[in-house]
């Protein structure tokens, strides 16, 4: 289509192309000129039409996908892979090939949920004899901010938790569009719920959202609405902004945060907005990664020897 040779993974050749030669808007992260996912994802929501830009994202996806996931050295015909206990700031852990060189990070296995990216997860067989288990906590990070605004005066997170079946995602896009809960589309849920109520928590701003927006391939989220949906989550959940600034307050007097569990972290380097929404993020996290090891330790120690604990993904 350009009429030349194109390295679609070379930074400099793709921004060459597309704001040089065939003079798109540049795209900034950071200050700084990119052509990342994001940038071209955004691009592409302008100019739906351009094929040049549907190729690009295309090809990157099918490389990452080759050579990411699927040219893996196997040990005896299984996966394997290394955690790092300290891979994390907080109480989560790391994943990675292993120091041989063989196996993979398994914690991003693609389940299918962006455009044009298969979901892999069935090339994963069980060992003979054995079955797949899979368990999740449901909307944990979300009950512990509700928990840490509830000590705070604002009860309102924790109360709706306390609900059954309670869907902070379907809530918070029932309240933005203005109709009930049980009208809310899987669509709207994923843009007008689970963007601003994952990146809200956290002090994300518009730009923040609409990159990951971009990034997911969610539609529907430009500055604008981005600016709208934080302002209706704050006049949701009034206690978040008094959250944060408690936070900023233990920051700016001891630099350190300590979760439920006894987790201590100091916070290193500058007091800006980038390391405030690294520490809003740090207690939340951490806890629930605490929690799921705590129960993974249990069933360890207390079940019969035919479970095997293959993954913690959080």
């Amino acid at each position: 289509i350009i009429g030349s040779e194109f390295n679609f993974n070379s930074p400099k050749q793709v921004k060459e192309l597309l704001y040089d030669k065939m003079k798109f808007p540049v795209q900034y992260k950071h200050k700084k000129i990119t052509t990342d996912e994001a940038a071209i994802n955004k691009l592409m929501q302008r100019y739906p039409s351009e094929k040049v830009l549907r190729l690009i994202v295309s090809c990157r996806k099918i490389s990452k996908l080759i050579n990411t996931f699927l040219d893996m050295s196997l040990i005896e015909g299984k996966m394997v892979t290394a955690y790092n206990a300290s891979g994390t700031k907080g109480a989560r852990i790391s994943s990675s090939k292993t120091l041989w060189g063989t196996g993979m990070n398994l914690q991003n296995i693609p389940v299918g949920k962006s455009k044009g990216v298969e979901n892999i997860r069935n090339l994963f067989v069980p060992a003979k004899g054995k079955i797949f288990l899979n368990a999740d906590l449901v909307q944990a990070e979300s009950m512990v901010v509700g928990e840490l605004l509830h000590k705070l005066g604002d009860p309102t997170l924790r109360n709706l938790h306390q609900k059954k079946d309670f869907d902070i995602h379907n809530w918070m896009a029932a309240h933005f569009l203005s109709k009930p809960e049980i009208e809310v589309t899987k669509k709207e849920r994923e843009a007008f719920g689970k963007i601003p109520n994952h990146s809200g928590n956290y002090g994300a701003g518009p730009i923040v959202m609409v990159n990951k927006a971009a990034k997911e391939e969610v539609e529907g989220i430009n500055f604008q609405v981005a600016k709208q949906l934080i302002a209706t989550r704050h006049r949701l959940i009034p206690g978040l902004k008094k959250w944060w600034r408690n936070v900023e307050k233990q920051l700016r007097s001891t630099r350190t945060l300590t979760t439920p569990f006894g987790r201590r972290r100091i916070f290193f380097g500058r007091l800006d907005e980038t390391t405030f929404r690294d520490a809003y993020s740090f207690i939340p996290q951490s806890t629930v990664g605490e929690v799921l090891n705590m129960i993974l330790t249990k069933i360890e120690m207390n079940v019969n020897s035919k479970l095997d604990i293959l993954l913690q993904v959080h």
